[in-house]
This record gives structure tokens, sequence and C-alpha cells, in this order.
């Protein structure tokens, strides 16, 4: 699209052609009144809006490459919601016209290489094509000139920046940058380099050339090597090499007539100090920790700072012991730390001797010791001058050795508390805030923790190598140990809310929902995890289009408002949705729709996938355009307990995968059906075969036919199995797994939801142990299964069926026959080691 120039311009009609690139300014049309681009090709980001006040009529739909610039004033036009907010990614620099492409691409190589996603600040970087505008960047004559980027949290290296031919300054200190610094000598008009307190190493680059640079500071960082010649630097006025790790010695100074502060203080520096009479301009002047020295024949200035170094040539050198081992009663030295401070000095002699009497010469020698205790070592060294230094003693303290193990503990659970150890000692403090903690301890020590939970949370246990649900407990240190405590939320002292959040649509999109600043949890299904808040909690909720699909609003809870960004304050339970519509086909694109139908009475249901397409009851991404012509793989795959039938409508055939060529818009329907009818009345066959009717008024096995005739009954029979699938499915799981009854869910009450009145279903349980059904005492291990079922007579009795594998329950008869006793069916299944084919 080109740039417009008529600046009374009011009606613009450009819309249902095949313009291409960005939207051009638009602020030197002020009188614009109607501005119609939808159906087009147009992308990157929409230009600001906010000078067209008499913009009435503003269409954009239908360039899906459009996107928000989050840094543009769009004056409220509502227009602009249905376009995601731009993505750095896709920004390119052909479109940049304000500097040189070479100089653009530098820029974005600088963000892209020190992950400018994550700055502080990166208004403007590859969002906008006016890259002078570009937070910490200034031009001058169409050339870039000043990068200040101080304190904005860029980690990673600088890149080939030589392309930035007229930069005069580099402000990039206080970061997180690594790696060497950039070539300086191409910079032939720097003024100012600011680089201090990051991580940089290597050695200094070559700054011949710069005589228009005043400031250069890169203290605090990991620079080794010398400095090197500073002879052309004739305009310098502050220097700072700080804090870092040069060696070598200072360079010739007399040329740097305007230099006002000189800090090379915490460096390896040796040698002298040079003569500093032609600095008159200088002002501070930091030479601290460094072996330097005074050069008597220097003009110092009366620099009082030079005095605290030595004369040249007048120094004994320092011994220092470093132990480097000790094992047991082994220890061994090392005389490397030792120093000598003159210029040209180094130690080439050295005599250890020991409180035994042991001595030695070498640089790094091992005594053994006869027994456990003090001793004392004594050094002498001796410099290339012949200078000796006054002896060095050193106690040290020897004893058998002794086996170490770390104890690292951790918390796990929806909860929070803190651990301590208690004994032998309190080295262990993981407060609510820390994750882990570890110390070390000797081999057999007993360690105490003790495990304390916050307000609102309860301590359920320890696992790991410690174990117990007291608060307290113990771990003996004779290996490495790793103990869990777990926390969980006191339910009795929450009051908390649900949040349930969900994306509906054809269109994909993601729900970020963010509390204090920090995203908690996103959403893009129709169902996604519910969360739990206290009242009062705010959370931002911002709906985030993807893959050309359009936000269309809030739903639900959150109704009455289409903005991307939402502020919800949680005082109730709260369930809010998003909905996102897929864009309508472009000119040479097709629609498929896919959809999905049960063909039984139990719920069946299955995920059909494709390219764009997963559909199912918990996503509703079934719709998607392809380009004519496009051939387009659908599978269809059933859930647990469903199976797949065919394929109708556009579609057809029995295999789950199925290919068609969009020449047109199609609907693919899956049709699915529910293995859980075909069990019941594999399991119905079973009991009227197998199944025994024990009447306890009587204390006689029936034959169960007669009482209770197949042709009343059948129906409630596979209506009561098919209820019972999942109870009987886990336990034959469990069998399968450690082949012992799941005695643990003898707590659930009903293993399925509770049904309507005219269900002849009414309970299923699984059971152990001794319980009691209306009035008799059953003792076994069964799933029961309470059934109103027609007897002979016609008339309605609730039955229980228990359905048992190895041992056939025991039942007592009633103690009483005043009221009348539940009659109850035994049915035998055998025990299954794999899972039955027909589940």
């Amino acid at each position: 699209m080109p740039e417009l120039s008529a600046t009374n311009l009011r009606n613009l009609y450009l819309h249902n052609n095949q313009l291409s690139g960005p939207i051009p300014e638009l602020s030197a049309h002020p009188k614009l009144e109607r501005l119609d681009l939808y159906n087009n090709q147009l992308s990157g980001p929409i230009p600001a809006l906010n000078t067209l006040t008499l913009l009435k009529t503003l269409g954009l739909t239908g360039n899906p490459q459009l996107c928000q610039n989050p840094n543009a004033d769009y004056a409220g036009r509502t227009e602009v919601d249905a376009f995601p907010l731009c993505s750095t990614a896709t920004f390119v620099c052909t479109n940049v016209t304000e500097i040189p492409q070479a100089q653009c691409n530098t820029l974005v190589a600088l963000y892209d290489s020190t992950d400018g996603d994550n700055w502080k600040n990166n208004d403007g970087w590859k969002i906008t094509n006016t890259l002078c505008s570009w937070y910490g960047i200034a031009c001058d004559n169409g050339n870039v000139v000043d990068i200040k980027l101080n304190h904005n949290n860029l980690a990673g290296t600088i890149p080939d920046i030589s392309g930035l031919t007229e930069l005069r300054i580099l402000q990039l200190a206080d970061n997180q940058l690594t790696g060497t610094l950039p070539n300086f000598s191409v910079f032939s008009q720097l003024e100012n380099v600011w680089l201090s307190q990051n991580q940089f190493s290597g050695t200094l680059p070559e700054l011949t050339g710069l005589t228009e640079l005043w400031h250069f500071h890169v203290w605090n960082n990991q620079l080794t090597g010398t400095i090197p010649d500073l002879s052309t630097l004739t305009n310098l006025r502050k220097f700072d090499f700080g804090k870092n790790q040069l060696t070598g010695t200072i360079p010739a100074l007399k040329t740097l007539t305007q230099l006002q502060r000189l800090k090379l203080s915490e460096n390896q520096l040796q040698g002298a100090i040079p003569d500093l009479a032609e600095l008159t301009s200088l002002q501070e002047l930091h030479f601290t920790d460094n072996k330097l020295c005074q050069n008597p024949d220097a003009n110092y200035a009366g620099r009082t700072e030079v005095n605290a170094f030595p004369i040249c040539g007048t120094q004994a050198p320092v011994p220092v012991i470093t132990v480097s081992k000790q094992q047991g009663l082994s220890v061994s030295f090392d005389v490397g730390e030792s120093r000598d401070y003159d210029p040209d000095g180094k130690i080439v002699s050295q005599v250890w001797v020991t409180s035994e009497g042991k001595m030695s010469t070498e640089a790094k020698p091992t005594f053994t010791f006869k027994e456990e205790g003090e001793y004392t070592v004594n050094l002498v060294v001796t410099d290339n001058t012949g200078k000796t230094s006054e002896p060095m003693e050193q106690t040290i303290t020897v004893a058998k050795s002794v086996e170490i193990f770390p104890l690292i503990v951790n918390k796990r659970g929806t909860g929070k508390g803190e651990i301590q150890s208690t004994s032998p000692d309190t080295a262990i403090n993981c407060d609510l805030d820390c994750p882990q903690a570890r110390s070390d301890y000797n081999s057999d020590t007993v360690v105490t923790l003790e495990a304390t939970p916050a307000v609102g949370s309860r301590f359920s246990g320890w696992s790991g190598a410690c174990t117990g649900t007291n608060h307290s407990t113990t771990v003996t240190m004779h290996k490495s140990r790793y103990c869990i405590a777990t926390f969980e939320l006191d339910q009795a002292q929450q009051v908390l809310h649900r949040v349930r959040l969900a994306k509906i649509g054809d269109g994909n999109g993601i729900i970020t929902v963010k509390q204090d600043g920090k995203t908690v949890t996103t959403c893009s299904t129709a169902d996604c995890e519910a969360k739990y808040y206290a009242p009062g909690t705010e959370l931002t909720l911002r709906a985030q289009p993807k893959d050309n699909a359009l936000f269309m609003g809030w739903g639900e809870d959150c109704s009455g408002t289409d903005e991307l960004t939402i502020t919800v304050t949680i005082e109730k339970a709260t369930q809010c949705s998003a909905g996102f519509q897929l864009s309508p086909p472009l000119s040479g694109e097709y629609r498929l729709t896919v959809a999905q139908r049960q063909e039984t009475l139990s719920p069946s249901a299955g995920i059909i996938t494709g390219t764009g397409i997963e559909c199912s009851n918990d996503n509703d991404d079934c719709v998607e355009n392809y380009s004519m012509g496009t051939r387009v793989r659908l599978q269809a795959e059933p859930t647990p307990h469903s199976y797949f039938k065919e394929w109708t409508d556009d579609c057809s055939g029995i295999n789950p995968v199925v290919k068609l060529t969009m020449d047109a818009d199609k609907t693919c329907t899956a049709v699915f059906g529910s293995n859980s009818d075909r069990n019941a009345q594999v399991l119905t066959g079973e009991l009227k075969d197998v199944g025994e009717l024990f009447d306890p008024k009587t204390g006689r096995t029936l034959e169960l036919n007669d009482v209770f005739p197949p042709t009343y009954n059948d129906t409630c029979f596979e209506e009561a199995y098919r209820l019972a699938e999942n109870a009987i499915q886990t336990v034959e799981d469990q069998y399968v797994l450690s082949e012992s009854w799941p005695t643990h869910f003898k707590v659930i009450e009903n293993w399925f939801d509770p049904s309507p009145e005219y269900f002849c279903t009414k309970r299923v349980r699984i059971m152990s142990g001794i319980a009691t059904i209306d009035s008799i005492i059953v003792k076994g291990k069964y799933i029961q299964v309470d059934v109103m079922l027609e007897n002979d007579q016609r008339e309605k009795e609730l039955v229980s069926i228990l359905v048992y594998y190895d041992e056939k329950p025991v039942i007592t008869e009633a103690p009483t026959k005043k009221r009348c006793c539940r009659r109850v069916i035994r049915h035998k299944r055998y025990r299954r080691y794999s899972r039955p084919s027909w589940w």
C-alpha cells in the first residue's frame, strides 16, 4: 500500500483488492471520515488512530496478517480489538526507510541476541517501522547515534554492531551481558561507553583512533589481559577499568592531559606506576588492590594515592599457606598464593617445617601426621633478588577420615509449611517460601526434622527417607538422604471460590490469567482445570486470538464486554468463557466442518483430528479453512468405552482414517457408539446362567428366572450392569496390578451419578468385610448393585446383586422374621488377569 499525501482526504475506498504490506502512517490525514481497507492482504501493525478525530467508519477485516501495536493509541476504536498483538518474531527491515537497512538489521540482531522480549522496557522494538522512536535509540541525519539501555535486563551477548558507523554513545551498563567486548576502533565518532556491571570476559580491544572518546567505563566485569595503548585518546575525561582481572603494567598516560578520573582498582596489575606529571586535570585516582610500586625516578605530581605503594625493588616476598587437600591424617599444602610485589620479582624457593620436625622444599608438599590433633606448619619463601620473607605459621587440626553425606528436604502438596532440623543442629531452616533445603552431616549422625504447617494448611506426612505422619521424624545419615514433607490446604480452614475458564467457538485462542502480574494459568479448550482463589482476589484475564481467529467477546460471569483484557474480582464461584470465531474463508478457500454423533443409548464420544482440527467434547476446534485443492486427512479415535462406527455426510466409510479434497465447503460427521451397551448384554447373559437368588426369609436358594422373569427384567439388568461398569472395571484393574481387592474404595457410596427416579438402578458400591444389607448380614468381597425388579407377581422389589470373584459372600439370615428382608442375587465372575476384550 503506497504512502498517502492528500491532506484533505475524507473518504478512502481500497477494499476487495490484493493490496499487501503495512498500512502507512495516517496522522497527516486528520480530515479522514471513512477508511475501507477490508479484504486485502495487508500485514504488520495497525498505525495509531488518535489523530483521526473525524473518523466514522473503519473497515479492516479480511486482513489476517494485521496486528495491534501495543504502543499505538487507537482512540478506543473497537474495530482493532479483533486483531492479535503484534509478534516481534515477524519484524523485517525491508519496510524501514528511516535509517539504512544494515543499521536496522544490527538493532534487530541486538534485540534478538539479548533476549529483547524480556527487557524491562522494549517499547517499539520490532513493532514499529520508526526505529528512531524505539526505546533507548536516538538518530541524527538518518543514522543511529545513541544506544542507551542501562538497567534494562539485557541478557546474552552483543552481536556484531560495526554497521552502526556513526555511533556516539553506547550505554549498556548494569545488565546480564556476557561474551567479549565489541571492536570499538570502527566507531570514529564514539564519545561515551558505559558497559560496567555485566559479565563480559576476554581481553580489552584496541582503542586507537578514538580521538572523540570522553568516557570509557567497563568496571565490574571479568575482563582479562593487559590494558591497550591509550596514547591517542587525547580527549579522554573518565576511564574506569576497576574490578576486573587485568594483568601486566599500566601503559604511559602522559598524553591524556584532559583526564579527570582514572580507576584501575581491584585488578592484578603490577610493576611501576607511570609518570603523572602531565595529568594536570586529574581529580580522582584509584589504584588499590594491585601489585604496583613507585618508580623513584617518576614524577607523581604530589598525588598522595601512590604513597600506599612501596618503592620498586625494596619489597620482601609475602608467604601464604594454602591447604589444598586434607584426607584423614594426610594434608597437602600449596605455596602458589604467596606474593612478590616487586615489578620483576618472583618466588624461586620455599621451606616448609612442621611441629613434628618434618621439612620440605617442594611448592606443593604433602605431610602425613602420626595421630589426630593440632599441629603447626611454618613457611619461608625467597624471591629472585635473594630477599627472604618473615616466617608464616598456621595451625591445622587433623583427624581420621569421616564420610559426609547430604540431607536434602523438599516440600510438596497444595499447602504451605516450614521444615527445620532440631538436632544435632539447626542448619536446615526451610521457611514458608523455601522450596528445598540442604545440609551435610557426618556418617551415622541422627538428624531430627520438624514439620510445621502454615495457617490454613495441614501436615499430611513424610515420604522418601523419612516416614510417618508425626510432625517430628528422624533420619540416620549412613548415605545421601532425601526427605519430603507434604502440606495440604486444610479445607476446613479455607474459604475458596472456584474459577473455571472455557475457550468456546470454532476459532483458536488462549486465555491467560495473571495474579499480581504473574501468569498463574492458561486455557485453550472448553474444559480447563478449575482453580481456587480466596475472596477478593483480583485476576487479569487476557484473550489472545490465534491462527486467524477473531475474538468475539466474554461470556457467562464475564459477559458484557469484548475487551481483550479484563479484570475480575473473585467474590463467588466464577465461570468465564472467551469466544473465538474462525475468520471467514478468503477468496479461493473452502471451509471444512467436522462433527460427531452417537448411535447408542449410553454416552459415546471420540476425538477427530486433522490439520488445524482437534474436535472433541472438550475442544470445539471443529472448523478450518483450506485452500482450494488441499488434501485433508481426518482421523476419528474413540474415547474409552466407545467405538468408531462410520463416517457420514461428505465423508463415508468405516475406516477411522478418511481423506478428502477441498473443492467445496464440506461437512464430515463421525458416528461413535458405546461399548457399555454390549458389555451390559454380556453380563446380563452371565447372570441368567450362573446367578443364585438367596431368599433370607426362607434361607433357601431359588431359581432366579422363575422369581424374576427375564421378560420383565432384562432391560433393568442391562441398565444396572451398564451403570456398574466403572466399579467392575476398577476391581478387575486392581486384580491385574496387585492381585488384591481394592478395599480403599469402600468409602465411595455410589459409583454413578444419581439417576432419575424412573431408573431401575439405585446404588453401586465396592464392598469388603462385613456389611448390613437391609436386615441381613453379608461378609466377603463383592460389588453391590441395588436394582428394582419385577417378581413373578408383577410386584416391584428392591434386590441386591452381589458380583464376586473368588469366595462367595457369606449371608447370615436376619435375626428376626418380623420385617421383610431383601432378596440377594450372587453373581460369580471368573477372576481375570488381563482386561477382557469387551471393556
